[in-house]
C-alpha cells in the first residue's frame, strides 16, 4: 500500500509541476501559446488515463468524476478522461465466496441455492454474479471486491495530501473549491461502498416514482443484503444502446426517451433526489415496454432553495427572461463575486437565442453541438462562472441523459418539451403555494415568539452596562432603497395571499376558468415576491 500511496503522489506532483511551469511561462494568459498549452494538457490527461487504467481503484472514479467538470477542465482533457471505463478483470470465485460467507456467517449454499462462479459484470469497486434464492427467484448479487476498502483508503489519503499541496498554489486554489471537491468525491465513494446506503437510495427513488407505471426499479431483498453484499431482482432486459436487441423485442425508442425524460425531470424538479449515474449500462428496455434502472450507489440531492431556483431557471429560459436567469444562477452560487452582470447577461442572451434557433434534436448536428459546447466552455472560462461542487452530479447526469436521448430520438422537439416542463412547473407551484404560505407564516410566528427573548436580552445588557449604541450610516440612500424593496415584497405577499384565496373561491364556485387564471396570476405574484 505504501508503494501505491507514493505512486499516486508522484503522478499528481508531476502534473502539478508541469502546469506550474506552463503558468510561469505565461501559457495560460497568452493566446500565442494556446497550441503549446493544448498539447501539454493532452499529454498530461493521457498520462493520468494510462496510470488510472493500470492502478484502478480511486483513480478511475476520480477521472470519471472530473470528466463532468467542464467549468475547470478544457474539452480536450474531458474527452480523454471520458474514455476511462470502469471495467476491470474479476477476482476469483473463492475470494467472493469467502466475503459472502463472512457477511452472512453461513455457507454460501445456505444463502443461495445456486451461485454462478462466472461474473456478469466487474468494476473497480465490485462485481456481479447470477444466483437463485430458495424460492427459485433469479437474482443479481453485487459483492464488494476483497481488499478494496483498504485500497480506497490509501488512495484517499494520497489525494488528501495532494489537495493540501494544491491549496498553497494560488492560481489553482483561487478559482477552485478544492476542499468542496474532495468532500463531495469522498462522500460519493463512501456511499458507493456501503450497500445498505444503496439499498436505501433505490427504495427512496422507487417510492418517489411509484406513479410512473412505465418506469421500473428492481426489487431488493433486505434479508440478503449487507454492507458488502447486495441482492436484487435480476433484470432480463436489453441495454438501450443495443440497437439489434431493441429491434428484436420491438422496443419503441421514442417512448423510451419520453419515459427517461419524464422520470428524471420528476426526480430533479419535484423530489430533489436523483439517480446520478444514468449511463447506458444502467438502463434497460423490458419486453413489456417498460424501462428499468439499476445501480443506485451514486445519487445526487438538491436543497429546497436550489430546487426553487432550478424551476426559476427553467422558466427564465422558456420565457427568455435572461435577468431572472442570472439572478437564479447567482443565488445557486454559479456566479463569482464582482462579476460584470451586464456582460454576463448579454453572453447568456446570445447563447439562449442561438440554442432556441434549432427546434428539434435532428437540427442539432455534430458541428452545431460542438460549436455550442465550445462557446459554453468559453463562456465559463471568460466569464466569472463556476460550477458549485454540489451541482457537479446534476451536470453530469444532465449531460449523460441528453446524450442518451439524442441517440434514441433524433426528432425530439426539445423546444416543445421544455415549454411543457414550464407548464408543469407553474402547475406545481400553484399546488405548492399553500404549503409555501404556511412555511412563511410559521417563520413569521417563530420570529414573533422570539421577540420577547430579544427584548429581555437587550434590557439585561442595559442593566449590566454592556449596551452600546453605534450610530454609523455610511449609505443612507442604499438603506432607503432596501426599505422600499422590503415594502414592495410585503405588498406582493399580501396581494398573493388575497389572490390565492379569491382564486380558490372562484374555482370552487364553478368559475373554473377564471379561477385557473387567478392561480396563474397568484404564481406570478408569488415568484415576484421571492425575487
Amino acid at each position: 500500500m505504501r508503494r501505491r500511496f507514493y505512486r499516486i503522489i508522484h503522478l499528481f506532483l508531476y502534473i502539478i509541476w508541469k502546469l506550474q511551469l506552463a503558468q510561469w511561462k505565461g501559457w495560460f494568459k497568452d493566446n500565442a501559446y494556446s497550441d503549446n498549452l493544448l498539447a501539454l494538457l493532452k499529454n498530461l490527461s493521457k498520462r493520468y488515463k494510462d496510470t488510472a487504467i493500470d492502478m484502478g481503484g480511486l483513480l478511475i472514479k476520480l477521472g470519471q468524476f472530473f470528466s463532468a467538470r467542464i467549468d475547470i477542465l478544457p474539452d480536450e482533457v474531458i474527452q480523454e478522461l471520458a474514455q476511462l471505463q470502469d471495467r476491470v478483470p474479476p477476482v476469483d470465485y473463492k475470494s467472493i465466496k469467502t466475503i459472502i460467507e463472512n457477511e452472512f456467517e453461513k455457507p454460501i449454499d445456505e444463502v443461495y441455492i445456486y451461485f454462478s462462479k462466472e461474473t456478469i459484470g466487474s468494476a473497480s469497486l465490485a462485481q456481479v454474479h447470477m444466483a437463485k434464492l430458495s424460492d427459485g427467484k433469479d437474482v443479481a448479487v453485487k459483492v464488494l471486491r476483497p481488499g478494496i476498502e483498504d485500497i480506497i483508503s490509501t488512495d484517499l489519503k494520497a489525494l488528501r495530501r495532494v489537495i493540501d499541496i494544491m491549496k498553497h498554489i494560488k492560481w489553482i486554489s483561487r478559482d477552485i473549491d478544492l476542499d468542496g471537491l474532495y468532500m463531495e468525491f469522498y462522500q460519493t465513494l463512501k456511499n458507493e461502498m456501503d450497500y445498505k446506503a444503496e439499498l436505501s437510495n433505490a427504495e427512496t427513488i422507487k417510492n418517489n416514482l411509484k406513479g410512473f407505471t412505465d418506469f421500473y426499479i428492481p426489487r431488493y431483498y433486505h434479508e440478503y443484503c449487507t454492507r458488502r453484499v447486495l441482492t436484487m431482482e435480476f433484470i432480463d432486459g436489453i441495454k438501450i444502446t443495443d440497437e439489434e436487441g431493441l429491434a428484436h423485442i420491438g422496443a419503441d425508442k421514442k417512448k423510451i426517451t419520453r419515459i427517461l425524460i419524464d422520470s428524471f425531470f420528476h426526480q430533479i424538479i419535484e423530489d430533489g433526489f436523483f439517480h446520478a449515474d444514468p449511463h447506458p449500462g444502467n438502463i434497460f428496455a423490458l419486453k413489456d415496454g417498460r424501462v428499468a434502472l439499476i445501480d443506485f450507489g451514486m445519487v445526487g440531492s438538491i436543497t429546497p432553495k436550489n430546487m426553487r431556483n432550478i424551476r426559476r431557471m427553467v422558466l427564465s429560459i422558456v420565457f427568455r427572461e435572461v435577468e431572472q436567469l442570472v439572478d437564479a444562477l447567482d443565488e445557486m452560487g454559479f456566479i463569482k463575486p464582482n462579476a460584470d452582470e451586464k456582460r454576463l447577461t448579454a453572453s447568456l442572451e446570445y447563447m439562449i437565442d442561438k440554442f432556441w434557433s434549432r427546434t428539434t434534436l435532428s437540427d442539432l448536428d455534430e458541428e452545431f453541438l460542438r460549436g455550442m459546447a465550445q462557446e459554453s466552455q468559453q463562456l465559463i472560462f471568460e466569464q466569472p462562472i463556476q460550477l458549485p461542487s454540489d451541482f457537479a452530479f446534476l451536470g453530469k447526469t444532465f449531460i449523460t441523459l441528453f446524450g442518451i436521448c439524442a441517440a434514441l430520438d433524433k426528432d425530439l422537439d426539445y423546444g416543445k418539451l421544455t415549454k411543457e416542463f414550464a407548464q408543469r412547473i407553474i402547475k406545481s407551484e400553484v399546488t405548492r403555494l399553500p404549503s409555501e404560505l404556511i412555511r412563511i407564516s410559521r417563520k413569521f410566528i417563530t420570529d414573533i415568539i422570539e421577540l420577547p427573548n430579544i427584548v429581555d436580552s437587550g434590557l439585561a445588557m442595559i442593566k449590566d452596562g454592556n449596551f452600546r449604541v453605534i450610530s454609523k450610516i455610511p449609505d443612507m440612500e442604499r438603506l432607503i432603497e432596501l426599505e422600499k424593496d422590503r415594502s414592495t415584497r410585503l405588498m406582493f405577499s399580501i396581494y398573493t395571499c388575497g389572490m390565492g384565496i379569491l382564486s380558490t373561491y372562484l374555482f370552487l364556485s364553478d368559475y373554473k376558468a377564471i379561477g385557473i387564471l387567478g392561480f396563474v396570476t397568484t404564481v406570478i405574484l408569488f415568484i415576484r415576491s421571492l425575487t
